[in-house]
């Protein structure tokens, strides 16, 4: 983005009292037409529309006085920043007590990044980190594909289960169904199908947990 002058300024309110195009303002000025709209819109007196160059170029020197100012990893930030990772304390926290306490620092993506340097150069500042600097594991990764592929159905299949079992369809398909899924670690949703395979007495007199110790265990 082009940054006007205050000389432009006077310039482009005397060419606006001579009634000039702003497009030819622009081309005067040797900037983009669009750094002149961007100048009335953003410049003007709100109240009454009008241009003015004095109080544009202060509003300029506000604007820039307020603009948060890019922060510089120093050594200092960069000491702290280590000794509170041995604290067992991570970058977010690191970051929000700085900010509490009113301690310059930079961000915690920042504090990331100086911790893979770190490991880079054969430091071991992530192994202070919760994870030991290992990422989380993608939900749908593709060893557990055929976990979740089963998951996701397993719910039809409990309802389908309960009204096969009232349409006559043979209870050892859904048996070796319940089974499979006891083996492969589904015990949730096995337990579930075998539940409406059975007698519902027959969960009242030994208790949901039990029959769940029962099957995980004979199996």
């Amino acid at each position: 983005m082009e940054h006007l002058t205050r000389i432009q300024r006077y310039e482009i309110y005397s060419k606006l009292k001579a009634v000039f195009f702003k497009d030819q303002i622009a081309k005067d000025l040797c900037v983009d037409r669009s750094t002149i709209y961007r100048e009335l819109r953003r410049n003007s007196n709100q109240k009454t529309g009008v241009y003015n160059p004095e109080l544009a170029d202060k509003k300029y020197r506000r604007r820039m006085s307020e603009k948060p100012k890019r922060k510089t990893f120093t050594e200092e930030m960069r000491r702290l920043a280590a000794e509170l990772l041995t604290k067992q304390l991570s970058p977010e926290q690191i970051k929000g007590r700085c900010d509490l306490l009113g301690v310059p620092m930079v961000s915690h993506e920042r504090l990331y990044q100086f911790v893979w340097e770190d490991k880079k150069k054969g430091g071991e500042l992530r192994k202070h980190l919760r994870r030991h600097g290992r990422k989380y594991r993608r939900r749908g990764a593709a060893k557990d594909s055929a976990l979740w592929s089963f998951r996701s159905i397993c719910i039809s299949w409990q309802v389908g289960c309960m009204f096969a079992c009232l349409a006559g369809t043979p209870k050892k398909l859904w048996l070796e169904l319940a089974l499979f899924l006891l083996k492969i670690g589904d015990h949730k949703h096995g337990i579930c199908i075998i539940g409406a395979l059975l007698p519902c007495r027959f969960f009242s007199l030994l208790g949901y947990h039990n029959v769940c110790s029962f099957f995980v265990h004979n199996l």
